[in-house]
């Protein structure tokens, strides 16, 4: 997101949150100080991201330019199967996504995972 000057709302999961602030100094959707958002911001959260029906109305309530997501949520892939969002990036653990129509210019970019890199290293 930092290196390609990603702007905009953020959704991102709760866990995600506080790295986020360290390391970009953006506002947050959500982070580990759950008592800051209440209830009913958590629980929203998760049940968009394990795909409950109402994902589209949240997504197109929070109006987020870009969405920070578990490679194994619901919300990733239903959000990419809408063409809503895309993905502009695939690491280990989690995916960047991006409006559909937002930012031509990136293509997805797939981490290696580490493992493969020790594999690599150690040759």
């Amino acid at each position: 997101m930092k290196e390609n000057a990603l702007v905009g709302r953020l959704l991102n999961p709760p866990e995600a949150g506080g790295f986020l602030i360290r390391q970009t100094g953006r506002k947050v959707a959500l982070d580990t100080r759950l008592d800051l958002y209440g209830d009913k911001t958590l629980f929203e959260y998760l049940l968009a991201s394990k795909g409950a029906t109402n994902w589209k109305t949240y997504l197109q309530r929070l109006d987020p330019e870009i969405i920070l997501a578990s490679n194994h949520s619901a919300l990733r892939q239903l959000a990419t199967e809408s063409a809503l969002y895309r993905i502009v990036y695939i690491g280990p653990r989690y995916s960047v996504m991006v409006k559909g129509s937002s930012r031509p210019d990136l293509e997805t970019v797939v981490a290696t995972n580490n493992e493969d890199l020790l594999e690599q290293l150690q040759k």
